[in-house]
């Protein structure tokens, strides 16, 4: 906390509800949103899941219009070795599935903006003021 008399420093902070968002409501969204009904939407997601695994397992990064690109990420325990030759996979300690949000480049200013257009009324949803 600040000392008396100085002003409070803010900051922006994710704010994840405590409910988890299943496959099945999901699918149901989705189906609630298209032509498909929720069994034909169940199996492409059924089949995008694997997929994707699949090739992230094989280098690939995944990119998905919209949301963004899944690229899959290792780091390594022990010293870095002086020959390809030396490094072994049993150096690798972590692999982690990194998620980063697309975004669009303004032509004219410069300027960076992620594709979320959400209103203001869900903005409580995605971030909240965090006095520090």
């Amino acid at each position: 906390m600040p000392a008396k008399g100085d002003k409070k420093k803010w900051h922006s902070r994710l704010v994840k509800d405590k409910q988890i968002v299943s496959n099945q409501q999901l699918e149901d969204k989705i189906a609630k949103k298209s032509s498909l009904t929720s069994g034909n939407v169940h199996t492409v997601t059924g089949n995008l899941m694997p997929t994707q695994c699949q090739l992230l397992l094989e280098s690939h990064s995944v990119w998905l219009d919209g949301p963004g690109t899944f690229p899959l990420i290792v780091s390594c325990k022990g010293k870095k070795m002086n020959t390809p030759e030396k490094a072994v996979l049993q150096q690798i300690n972590c692999t982690r599935c990194r998620f980063t949000l697309e975004y669009t480049r303004t032509t004219f200013t410069g300027n960076t903006r992620h594709l979320y257009n959400g209103s203001a009324s869900s903005l409580s949803i995605i971030g909240s003021l965090v006095a520090s």
